[in-house]
């Protein structure tokens, strides 16, 4: 989002405004230019140029969410570039980007959720994409990054802080990217190379670290041997959920949780106790030849009901209308890469109520993006870890057409 999609001598479809005194038919103070592409400029203009402050609005971006409107970008403008200090972009979907722009690329800068009033990161770029050594990317899951980054993907030293309920991180801007960290997370420091981590460089630290041991490890750990050399991390066992969960082979197969949990019914945060992954695929009227069958685990990320359907969606026997394709995470068999595959999923009705997770989406240093068991209530050391399926196969219900229990079931429950 970060790189300003503007051209210097955009083809004017309309202009009104004024004029320069001594030469003719050119645009000089303020005015509003109608490009061919749809959008508006409003502002100053020198010499047929946007110089000066002025705003680009672009109404084919024009995406309603929660009253933000549409994509802009509002600042200085000079020789027809985005430039300037303290210039705003906001992406039309609820996203903010406040910075330093040079000739229509941004330098440095702070993105923003308007939505939530949390910082989403901050820190360089380059070539429209994150960059820089010490950058602070706040993740929605609850969980931080603090590190360097190349082509927008984590590159080098990099420190994780777990998502947790009892999180301390400030939500609002600080002048040390540093001083949004939160000493007492549980924390993985390790280095990594085009966003993934390398074998044999990382620390998990379930009491926390420090800020002045983040800084140290950030500015003095050497890196290019490493990066050059080194191997991407393959064990996969991510620490935190070994300490969290644990995977019982007795009479009866079950994952059961290893510590006390208390609910907290109003937390955002994923405080998870055990990770699933699998396969990450998407199913449309394109793709939709794959059927499903009973035995398979299906975690539905989503549907794609929004979008246009080519021969309607099939009512199921009861009337509850299939979904439309979507993102779907496939998981058949036992994974040794991930405990929370092994949860037991209660199929039946009558046991909905005891069901003690529920899924949500997170990034994890092992994994990238993958699903949490979160849970929905309090959990002693020892119990169960259950939890619902979230759809039902059926005649013909293939990915094109399936019945979702995530609208039925889990949405009762607060799923």
């Amino acid at each position: 989002m970060a790189e300003a999609p503007t051209k210097p001598n955009q083809r004017w479809f309309c202009f009104t405004g004024e004029y320069h005194e001594a030469i003719a038919n050119v645009a000089h103070g303020n005015g509003a230019v109608l490009y061919h592409d749809d959008s508006l400029y409003e502002g100053e203009i020198r010499f047929n140029r946007r110089n000066g402050f002025g705003t680009l609005t672009f109404p084919d971006l024009k995406k309603e969410y929660d009253g933000v409107g549409s994509a802009r970008f509002s600042g200085s403008w000079k020789d027809d570039y985005f430039e300037g200090c303290g210039n705003s972009y906001v992406d039309g979907f609820g996203l903010e980007l406040v910075g330093s722009w040079k000739r229509g690329e941004i330098v440095v800068g702070i993105e923003r959720d308007l939505k939530t009033k949390t910082i989403v990161y901050k820190g360089g770029y380059r070539n429209g994409k994150r960059f820089g050594k010490a950058s602070f990317e706040g993740l929605r899951d609850g969980g931080v990054i603090i590190g360097s980054f190349s082509e927008g993907k984590m590159h080098g030293c990099c420190a994780y802080a777990y998502p947790y309920s009892g999180s301390k991180m400030s939500k609002n801007d600080c002048e040390d990217v540093i001083d949004f960290w939160d000493d007492e997370a549980p924390a993985l420091l390790g280095i990594y190379k085009d966003g993934r981590l390398l074998k044999n460089t990382w620390t998990y630290y379930s009491k926390g670290v420090t800020k002045e041991m983040l800084k140290k490890y950030i500015e003095t750990t050497p890196t290019r041997s490493v990066i050059r050399d080194g191997v991407f991390e393959d064990s996969r066992k991510d620490p935190r959920e070994l300490e969290r969960v644990e995977f019982i082979e007795d009479e009866e197969e079950k994952l059961v949780s290893k510590v006390d949990v208390v609910f907290t019914k109003n937390s955002k945060v994923v405080d998870f106790l055990a990770l699933v992954t699998g396969k990450l695929t998407r199913y449309d009227s394109k793709n939709p030849s794959k059927r499903w069958f009973p035995k398979q685990r299906i975690t539905i990320i989503d549907d794609l009901s929004d979008e246009e359907d080519d021969g309607g969606n099939d009512d199921d026997e009861d009337g509850v209308k299939a979904k439309l394709g979507g993102y779907f995470i496939e998981y058949e068999e036992k994974l040794e890469n991930s405990l929370g595959c092994e949860a037991t999923i209660a199929r039946k009705d009558d046991e909905k109520d005891i069901a003690n997770v529920k899924r949500r989406m997170i990034w994890n240093p092992f994994f990238g993006k993958c699903l949490a068991l979160v849970p929905t209530c309090s959990i002693k050391r020892g119990d169960e870890i259950i939890l619902l399926v979230d759809y039902i196969a059926g005649y013909r219900l293939n990915p094109k057409r399936f019945r979702s229990m995530v609208s039925t079931k889990e949405k009762d429950l607060g799923y």
